[in-house]
């Protein structure tokens, strides 16, 4: 049996801002803050602020364990002759997958929307999916070009065995 030729296998994910032992000291640092403002303040009396920092702390610490939730996400894009497959992992687990036939697919950056150029459009027959939201521009113009090209490279292939 032939093998299908792949042309693009690829993994999107976002990038990381904080590794876990930055996150580690930002939080140690902070905690230690609001710790002496808090012992400062209860010097004068001034009981309620102490838990407004520990509030101020914990609003920080969920705030940060969301954003490692959401880059967690992977968007996985494998072209072939015969369909573009799209499979979305989100920061929950719960995953999504689609599959478009290769030969009418389109590849832009979106333009419409709230916020134009913010994703990558693959189209085919009526559907339309967005990839790739936590990309910089440049890194989606780079990755469209990319897509495009192996788009063509297997119309190409397609094309030339029929």
């Amino acid at each position: 049996m032939n093998a299908m030729p792949v042309y693009m296998d690829a993994e999107l994910a976002p990038s990381r801002s904080l590794s876990p032992r930055g996150f580690f000291i930002v939080m140690a640092i902070m905690a230690t803050c609001c710790g002496f403002m808090g012992l400062y303040f209860l010097s004068l009396g001034f009981l309620p602020i102490v838990g407004f920092l520990g509030l101020d702390v914990l609003a920080l610490w969920y705030c940060f364990k969301l954003c490692f939730r959401d880059q967690k996400q992977r968007t996985f894009i494998r072209v072939t002759s015969r369909s573009i497959d799209l499979r979305h992992v989100d920061g929950r687990g719960r995953e999504t997958t689609a599959s478009l036939p290769s030969s009418f697919a389109r590849v832009e950056i979106d333009c419409n929307g709230p916020h134009p150029g913010q994703a990558i459009r693959i189209a085919a027959s009526g559907k339309a999916y967005l990839i790739g939201k936590f990309l910089t521009l440049d890194e989606r113009q780079d990755f469209v070009k990319s897509l495009r090209s192996a788009l063509h490279d297997a119309k190409s292939e397609r094309y030339a065995a029929e």
